[in-house]
């Protein structure tokens, strides 16, 4: 039980008697049997008229800002009427961090964090609360808190942003013993003015933590980072920069899985079995873990630099990796048969899907990670979304990187375009408006045994592209 029997009385300060809850939910449509249902009010509907439906999906009880229509058949006992859901929400939320004992690890950063979130979830042991899906915001943090149960022994939260200020309040509800940033890189351009201010806006995560501050040991950031972290315990660095305390050293692509060496801080745990050494600057550990490229190994690098300040086993909860691969829309890599145009024999392709998200430092790295494979590469690339002022030269100067990395290029959407007319002639591919028109000339271009990369910002659609090639495959 999530909730104990009057739990919820004494969590949101209210006199009268609640009941025992399993579960806490906003949408009607997923509420469970059980269930506490928040009626929350967003830009296009409003919580309290989906009552009827949560309660005939099994909800024990449901919280509301105003009243509810009359001809809704609702049992009102088992409905509080409160100022603000969301401030209920959040009121929550606090209460179910302030009654556990787990070890609170928070995450922020350009890119990164919700494959960052899944490797930690996958790794730790015992009971691990995370975040679900891209719960990050001032509305998902607060509910994913809230689900928390009581025995866990590790919380996993992302804390996403749209403007100064908001990462610093999602820092205060999770106060985490430990926070990491993944990476800064300009993407969310349109609410701000600079890097330098989406740096300090991630940098708020630092203001609440009570034992450990991790982020990348990059020189452009480096001391800025630092300036932000200067009540916090304990800072250390991860990446490839000699400085680093958890330091990359090399790592090597081999067939779906990357193999990885890096030196850790001396006080690392190993154990005999882990091919390592200690000398002077650390414990050398290697891994192996699901998937390609510089983004996919400063993920585990950072999981593991994690696991560490948390003085576990590091060379037990590596082996884990080996075992863990990229989500959909995040990296995640498949083979499909495609059947030849004039049907007469199949293709079998790679296909690397990151239709979920992109950015300039995103999808120069995901190109990167395409050079490094075996031809042929292919690019069918979407717009890179909330770039503000400059997204046309954002977009045109990746135009050299893709000509390097790719054997042809397809694009969609008015920004790529400017990409596409900067390529070679020899590596357009295609360009259309949309991505679904995108279909019909790639699957005419490619080849068995090609690699196909998919990226783009969610808005593009790219993985309406994924649904129309999947469409064509065949057993």
């Amino acid at each position: 039980m999530l909730y104990k029997q009057d739990e919820l009385a004494q969590a949101l300060g209210i006199s009268s008697s609640t009941p025992a809850v399993s579960g806490v939910s906003i949408d009607s449509r997923s509420a469970e049997k059980g269930d506490l249902f928040f009626a929350l009010k967003g830009p296009k509907f409003d919580g309290i008229d989906f009552l009827e439906q949560a309660f005939a999906r099994g909800v024990a009880y449901a919280i509301i800002a105003g009243e509810y229509k009359k001809q809704q058949k609702i049992d009102g006992a088992r409905v509080l009427k409160v100022d603000d859901t969301l401030k209920t929400l959040t009121r929550l939320a606090s209460y179910a961090r302030s009654r556990t004992s787990a070890r609170i690890i928070a995450i922020t950063g350009s890119v990164g964090k919700t494959s960052l979130r899944a490797l930690l979830q996958n790794i730790l042991p015992g009971a691990v609360a995370a975040s679900l899906g891209n719960l990050n915001n001032h509305i998902g943090v607060p509910l994913s808190l809230a689900r928390m149960p009581r025995e866990s022994q590790y919380g996993v939260f992302e804390l996403g942003m749209s403007k100064q200020g908001e990462i610093a309040n999602l820092s205060a509800i999770v106060r985490p013993h430990f926070a990491i940033i993944t990476a800064i890189a300009p993407a969310h351009l349109m609410f701000f003015e600079s890097e330098d201010e989406i740096c300090d806006a991630k940098a708020e995560i630092f203001a609440n933590v009570s034992q450990c501050a991790l982020f990348p040991a990059n020189e452009k950031y480096r001391e800025r980072l630092y300036a932000h972290a200067v009540n916090v315990p304990k800072v250390a660095t991860f990446g490839s920069d000699e400085k680093s305390n958890y330091r990359l050293c090399q790592y090597t692509t081999r067939n779906d899985s990357t193999e990885v060496r890096a030196i850790f801080p001396s006080k690392s745990k190993g154990s005999e079995q882990e091919e390592q050494h200690q000398g002077e600057k650390g414990i050398e550990h290697q891994w192996r873990i699901g998937g390609y490229g510089a983004a996919r190994v400063l993920g585990s690098l950072g999981a593991l630099a994690i696991c560490n300040e948390l003085n576990l086993d590091v060379a037990s909860i590596a082996k884990k990796l080996q075992n863990q691969f990229p989500l959909q829309g995040r990296g995640a890599i498949s083979e499909i048969n495609l059947a030849s145009p004039a049907k007469s024999f199949h293709r079998r392709i790679r296909v690397i899907d990151e239709s979920y998200n992109s950015s300039p430092v995103a999808l120069r790295t995901a190109l990167a990670t395409l050079a490094s494979l075996n031809p042929r590469r292919i690019a069918a690339l979407g717009d890179m979304l909330e770039l503000g002022k400059h997204e046309i030269e954002m977009h045109s100067e990746l135009a050299a990187d893709a000509a390097r990395s790719c054997d042809a290029v397809f694009t969609c959407g008015n920004l790529m375009q400017k990409l596409y007319r900067n390529l070679p002639r020899s590596k357009r591919g295609a360009h259309r408006d949309e991505a679904q028109e995108l279909a019909k000339p790639l699957l005419a271009h490619l080849k068995h045994g090609d690699t196909l990369l998919v990226k783009g910002s969610l808005g593009s659609g790219m993985q309406i592209l994924l649904e129309e090639l999947n469409q064509h495959a065949t057993a």
